[in-house]
């Protein structure tokens, strides 16, 4: 009987042992997850050219959602989902995304300042929308497309 269990919890372990050696390692795992973190920015790239606008939304949310998402990815999601989201005229949902993306270092301030500026256009919150154009033309630098789309406001308010 002490046998047979003895030999029971030899099988066990080695069954489990077994189960472990199929997972992926950590360095593995996170290659995995990058994968897909590209993949599904790309596809979304695709669907938008496609005009699956609910698609990109989607894809890019699973993105977001992601506790395990680099900083680069997780700013490129926010971006092009926000984008989306004016696209479609969505401009709460837009706007969210935004912020949500100054929030994190890597973040394209003076192209979002920009868009958010762009946003508040559209919802004739004009004195907001200047605070987002001066925002993004301090921080423009060498960026000439946003320095030019955001003193263009100032020109023709």
């Amino acid at each position: 009987m002490i046998l047979r269990f003895i030999f029971s919890i030899c099988l066990f372990i080695s069954l489990n042992y077994v189960v472990l050696a199929a997972l992926p390692t950590n360095d593995n795992f996170s290659k995995l997850n990058k994968i897909n973190f590209v993949q599904n920015v790309e596809a979304a790239k695709e669907k938008f050219l496609l005009k699956d606008y609910q698609g990109v939304i989607n894809l890019l949310s699973i993105n977001i959602k992601s506790k395990d998402i680099p900083n680069s990815y997780l700013v490129e999601s926010l971006i092009n989902r926000a984008n989306t989201y004016f696209f479609i005229s969505d401009y709460k949902n837009a706007k969210a995304d935004y912020l949500k993306c100054l929030n994190i270092e890597l973040c394209q301030r003076a192209a979002v300042n920009l868009n958010l500026g762009k946003l508040e256009v559209k919802l004739g919150n004009n004195e907001i929308a200047a605070s987002y154009f001066k925002n993004a033309i301090l921080l423009s630098k060498n960026n000439f497309r946003v320095l030019s789309e955001a003193l263009s406001f100032f020109k023709n308010p």
